[in-house]
């Protein structure tokens, strides 16, 4: 990849060095201005759930629906 980007004529054009940036000065910060809306507007209302639950399925158990019939013995 090194020769590919063309990374080498970069170094070869600064004296065998990348470019350095100096970091440039970060800007005052500005005043605070008035909000545009009273405080009370800003309040984030929840998000409405419309999420309707499922009914819960009935578990099949193994001994509730097995029928005992007694042995007719004669």
């Amino acid at each position: 990849m090194y020769h590919k980007r063309g990374l080498w004529a970069i170094k070869a054009k600064n004296g065998g060095v990348f470019p350095r940036h100096d970091a440039q000065p970060k800007a005052p910060a500005p005043a605070a201005k008035a909000p545009k809306f009273y405080p009370a507007d800003d309040v984030k209302k929840p998000l409405v759930n419309k999420r309707k639950p499922k009914p819960t399925k009935l578990s099949r158990c193994e001994n509730c629906s097995i029928e005992h019939v007694p042995k007719q013995r004669g």
